[in-house]
């Protein structure tokens, strides 16, 4: 009886130390702030950045957008690896106009809490003469706050002795990215500002009459 004890004993403990080196299993969970695939399988994409273009003479050259550029994404991702998470997203931003698009996108977890994210978009609607294509690179941390670098190809006007010159060049935007509930405050924000310049037209027009 004792040696059955003894022997029952010892593949307990084998079960208990071969079921401590077998992996844990993913979770499956969906998260609304990014993580990792130990902590998420997915998670949503909510995000909005405030950019700057770099000065120039508007003097001498004339392009489309304004100094500011605001926009907003939404979308999902998923966590291929431990490293790695792809998935997309729609974007949109005040670029003389608002434009809107569609962005694949690519995520690679530095570290638990640091992530790149690169993505190539499609204007579906845009500036005039701007090109339908545009890309931005991220650097977030904990998917909540970041710097970005967007880049549009936009047509640029030059006046030159010879005449008015027009050529299309690279323009990059460089800002802050604001991710998961920090995006969402983000975004009300940018709606309430519109309203109220909305607001505020739709009154001074009332009033004066507007062309």
């Amino acid at each position: 009886m004792s040696r059955i004890l003894i022997v029952a004993a010892a593949l307990t403990g084998l079960a208990g130390r071969l079921a401590g080196q077998a992996p844990a299993p993913q979770p499956d969970r969906f998260c609304f702030r990014g993580q990792p695939r130990e902590a998420c399988r997915g998670f949503m994409i909510t995000e909005a950045a405030y950019s700057f273009r770099p000065s120039r003479n508007q003097l001498i050259t004339t392009a489309p957008g304004g100094v500011v550029l605001p926009s907003l994404e939404l979308g999902a991702m998923r966590n291929l690896s431990d490293r790695v998470a792809i998935g997309g997203s729609v974007g949109a931003g005040l670029l003389d106009d608002v434009y809107l698009a569609v962005k694949p996108r690519l995520r690679v977890w530095l570290s638990p809490e640091w992530a790149a994210d690169v993505s190539a978009g499609y204007l579906l609607k845009h500036s005039y003469g701007v090109s339908k294509l545009t890309g931005d690179v991220s650097i977030m941390f904990r998917d909540q706050l970041g710097i970005t670098a967007q880049a549009f190809v936009v047509p640029v006007g030059t006046y030159h002795p010879a005449g008015y010159l027009t050529r299309d060049q690279l323009t990059v935007y460089l800002g802050v990215r604001f991710g998961s509930k920090l995006g969402v405050a983000g975004a009300i924000g940018d709606a309430t500002a519109f309203l109220a310049v909305l607001g505020a037209y739709i009154i001074a027009c009332g009033h004066s009459g507007c062309d």
